[in-house]
């Protein structure tokens, strides 16, 4: 969907980087800390500079949440340590700045999901996605923003109309 939109895009090459660095998924980030907290780092990293107003406008897709997600999901921290990570976040302004949003597949299509790492399980992935933006949204009363990408030009337009209503 980002190559649809008219307006400039940037997505942190985190999956290149850890296979290129770490080696293929399973392997050598499983159960390791310190990719969580190095994934932590370049979300602190972005979220910094946007709550500094150096980076107007940010709309993240999931963002820091699918890290934690991840990172619970290979047993890198709890799913408590992944709820103190997100509300320290919350609670120290980070997402106060910024417009977060959830895509979410309607329909499953394996080679057009470019997030989907293929050792975890999706339906567990996606609903501690649910978990973690429901608690953004109800604990924090943040406005996440939630759309359904059906692979279809309709899915395209209603996500160029949510995107270009919040920049």
């Amino acid at each position: 969907l980002l190559g649809k939109l008219d307006v400039p895009t940037f997505k942190i090459p985190f999956v290149d980087y850890f296979h290129g660095v770490m080696g293929k998924e399973g392997e050598r980030g499983e159960a390791n800390r310190d990719v969580h907290w190095l994934n932590a780092g370049c979300d602190l990293a972005v979220l910094s500079l946007a709550k500094s107003g150096n980076l107007k406008g940010l709309v993240i897709d999931r963002g820091p949440v699918s890290n934690i997600v991840f990172a619970v999901m290979q047993n890198r921290i709890t799913e408590d340590e992944g709820l103190v990570h997100l509300d320290w976040l919350a609670d120290n302004g980070y997402f106060d700045d910024i417009h977060l949003v959830l895509v979410k597949a309607g329909v499953n299509v394996p080679e057009r999901n470019k997030d989907a790492w293929e050792v975890l399980d999706p339906k567990v992935e996606a609903s501690l996605l649910e978990r973690y933006m429901d608690r953004l949204s109800v604990g924090w009363s943040l406005d996440v923003k939630k759309i359904t990408n059906n692979y279809d030009g309709k899915s395209i337009e209603r996500f160029k109309g949510l995107i270009n209503g919040l920049i």
